[in-house]
């Protein structure tokens, strides 16, 4: 568990293309074995709902102290 007395939100970006499943392991890894707030799009977002929109709430609302960006793909457009 983190030792601060409330766990850091993290907000993982990737490309789905290629590190999701890293993304997802990473995710998993965070908040099972640390204790971490984790926001991944795969758990976190909403159906039905623009999905920009609920990336920059995100980043905005949930006071994201940091943001880990896998870069395994650098010829994604969305990175």
């Amino acid at each position: 568990m983190h030792p601060l007395s409330s766990p850091p939100h993290i907000f993982i970006s990737y490309a789905r293309s290629d590190g999701e499943d890293f993304a997802g392991q990473l995710r998993r890894r965070l908040t099972k074995e640390y204790g971490f707030t984790v926001w991944q799009d795969r758990t976190e977002m909403q159906v039905g709902e623009a999905w920009w929109q609920q990336i920059v709430a995100a980043l905005t609302n949930e006071h994201v102290e940091y943001m880990i960006l896998v870069i395994l793909n650098l010829t994604d457009n969305f990175i």
